[in-house]
């Protein structure tokens, strides 16, 4: 409890991992009504699994290491190449909204210390 900082950045990755579940689902689901008029159901378990992973791994890297913000998108290739259930659009609205969220992240993190 007396390293603040180390405290701050697990907040922010748990923030980003598994908060930013809602936020991911709530981006795809506004881009999917504007565009096809069709809701979005949220996602199971083991479907949202890859999503806190990434998210997770991505603001790991941007916290901890000086090249992060370069490094963090790569957390999402996997997803997008291998992920055959919905279509690139929807894939790559995912990953942006995932990006984005660690990014923020983070920004944050690299603002307070």
């Amino acid at each position: 409890y007396q390293n603040s900082h180390l405290l701050f950045a697990v907040s922010l990755l748990i923030f980003a991992a598994f908060g930013g579940t809602p936020i991911v689902f709530y981006a795809h689901n506004y881009w999917k009504t504007k565009k096809h008029s069709q809701s979005v159901i949220y996602p199971a378990g083991k479907a949202r699994m890859p999503g806190i992973i990434e998210r997770g791994l991505a603001t790991v890297s941007i916290i901890f290491t000086s090249w992060g913000f370069l490094f963090a998108p790569l957390f999402f290739l996997p997803h997008l190449i291998f992920t055959k259930s919905i279509s690139t659009q929807e894939k790559f609205v995912q990953a942006f909204a995932g990006n984005v969220l660690s990014f923020f992240c983070g920004i944050i993190y690299y603002l307070t210390i």
